[in-house]
């Protein structure tokens, strides 16, 4: 299976906006670079039910898009990403790094 990946809506805690331009010279158009609100140095105290929650209303008041991209590996939004995944109908990509052991 492959899919073409036109739109993407970021979604950061930090420097969104510093990555939208990468995104465009793929040729992806981003919607919208609203960041969450948190301080940077609680980032990693941020429960993923917030995450989840941030990012569904991100998702949603920017129309959309073929994916949701979650910017920041210095939280934990792995266990939100099957959730946003089922309750959006998109694909969620992260840079975060996979930590199984914590995954549930």
């Amino acid at each position: 299976m492959s899919a073409t990946l036109r739109r993407q809506t970021p979604s950061s805690y930090g420097t969104a906006p510093g990555v939208c331009p990468i995104f465009r010279t793929c040729g992806i158009q981003s919607a919208g670079d609203e960041r969450h609100r948190c301080p940077f140095g609680d980032v990693g105290r941020v429960p993923s039910e917030q995450i989840y929650a941030e990012a569904k209303k991100l998702f949603g008041a920017n129309g959309g898009g073929d994916c949701l991209y979650r910017l920041g590996a210095g939280w934990d939004c792995l266990k939100a990403i099957a959730p946003l995944e089922r309750d959006l109908n998109t694909t969620v990509l992260t840079n975060a790094r996979s930590n199984w052991g914590r995954v549930s």
